[in-house]
């Protein structure tokens, strides 16, 4: 099952696992009784899997500055002192060397944390994101897709730095974390090996694309992205391109407001920029045009096809509409038609119905996703959000395997359809995301 999804910087994705299960003809599946321990339970996180087989060599270390393992605590938030560290004259990110972070911690989450999510971060290089809830009324942790049974886990994560983030001579990291919700983290403890590698294996395949072609862009204040987002839409090729990709229908009462396309606008910034520079930008509601190059989008319809654009606000028009050359298949894609049934099936589902009775929601505000695998359209995914947390006691569906008891808050849940089976095959309670 999966949704599209752009973001930028360090993204926490929550997906539904499938699993292989037999079930007996006549006979009810048992619920699955999830037990938590205490036991350190090691997860490795590579941002970028290029990473992984890359030969690399330790520029510096806490443990080479003469500092031991940090141990920050207290409260919804916490944070150490800046720690200095160097880098040589020509300490800038390729084309020849690629500085990585290697971000080594431990977290340990009181017992009753409740439903929430917490960072933790080593700014302004590395962010990792915690989401916790209560399952059997235990704590269960999901970390960079991976889910954990255990309030103390050791964490090894792996990124390469940001451009603006590389600077010859003196750079400054600070650790800190910061809890939401009803996330309760007990302490957080950097181990002394946590420092910066380099390696000369660049952070994408240089053959395709060029690096020119992934360049990151960066958002923008809310009202230059509406400046911006209407120069677009007011473009005739890109209107005809979003041509009957907008639409609603109503079920049971409730208006699902869906569109087939999503539209990101920022800015790419000139060369050399230094990081207080960027800083400065970031902290001062980057609307600051001085260290702006250029303007740009990337306009994506379905799943299949995206377009690059380039934008003269000046003149504000539509510079440059290039679509994006495709490879392989390409995801299928679900009709208006399969959406409303999808949500028809959904709120017709008696354990969802009885989730939903007496609770404020609103029905796929973030629009309807296909559940597939790889080329086959299995069904269709989407989120159903809560006006305000709400708790859940109950048996909850899992697909191709036993439901499983769940017990907690959710700020909202996630909802797999199955059409050709027309069943709820998941429904999976998520925490309110953290809103930046």
């Amino acid at each position: 099952m999966k949704i599209l999804s752009v973001t930028v910087g360090v993204i926490l994705v929550t997906a539904i696992i499938t699993t292989s299960a037999c079930r007996m003809q006549d006979t009810k599946p048992q619920p699955y009784e999830y037990t938590s321990t205490h036991e350190i339970k090691p997860v490795d996180y590579y941002e970028n899997n290029r990473i992984k087989d890359a030969e690399r060599t330790a520029v510096m270390t806490l443990e080479q500055l003469g500092y031991p393992d940090l141990v920050i605590a207290g409260g919804e938030e916490a944070e150490s002192p800046a720690i200095e560290y160097t880098l040589l004259d020509d300490g800038a990110q390729g084309p020849d060397k690629w500085y990585i972070i290697d971000f080594h911690f431990l977290i340990e989450f009181e017992e009753d944390t409740g439903g929430g999510f917490c960072e933790v971060s080593a700014s302004p290089v590395a962010s990792v994101q915690f989401d916790t809830m209560r399952v059997n009324d235990a704590p269960f942790i999901r970390v960079g897709g991976q889910s954990v049974t255990s309030t103390r886990v050791d964490v090894h994560y792996y990124n390469y730095i940001t451009l603006s983030s590389t600077n010859p001579g003196k750079n400054e990291m600070t650790f800190k974390y910061k809890e939401y919700q009803g996330t309760k983290v007990k302490s957080v403890t950097i181990y002394r090996d946590t420092g910066i590698e380099v390696t000369t294996v660049p952070p994408h395949d240089e053959s395709i694309p060029p690096p020119e072609a992934i360049e990151t862009f960066y958002g923008v204040s809310a009202e230059l992205t509406t400046k911006l987002e209407r120069i677009c839409l007011a473009d005739p090729r890109i209107e005809e391109l979003l041509k009957d990709r907008e639409y609603s229908f109503v079920v049971d009462g409730h208006t699902i407001e869906n569109k087939d396309y999503n539209l990101s606008l920022g800015v790419r910034l000139k060369d050399n920029i230094t990081g207080e520079q960027f800083q400065e930008w970031m902290n001062g509601g980057r609307q600051d045009s001085d260290i702006i190059r250029e303007y740009v989008g990337v306009l994506d319809i379905g799943y299949s096809a995206r377009y690059d654009i380039a934008i003269d606000i000046q003149k504000e028009a539509v510079t440059e509409l290039i679509k994006e050359a495709r490879t392989n298949p390409g995801i299928p894609e679900l009709t208006p038609v399969e959406k409303q049934r999808a949500v028809e099936i959904a709120l017709a589902d008696t354990t969802l119905r009885q989730i939903l009775e007496g609770k404020e929601y609103k029905i796929a505000p973030g629009g309807i996703g296909v559940w597939h695998s790889g080329t086959t359209k299995l069904g269709a995914v989407f989120e159903v959000d809560f006006m305000q947390t709400y708790k859940i006691d109950g048996e909850l569906p899992r697909h191709q395997s036993a439901p499983y008891r769940y017990s907690g808050e959710a700020g909202k849940l996630m909802v797999g359809v199955l059409l050709e089976e027309n069943r709820v095959a998941d429904i999976i309670p998520l925490p309110i995301p953290k809103v930046k």
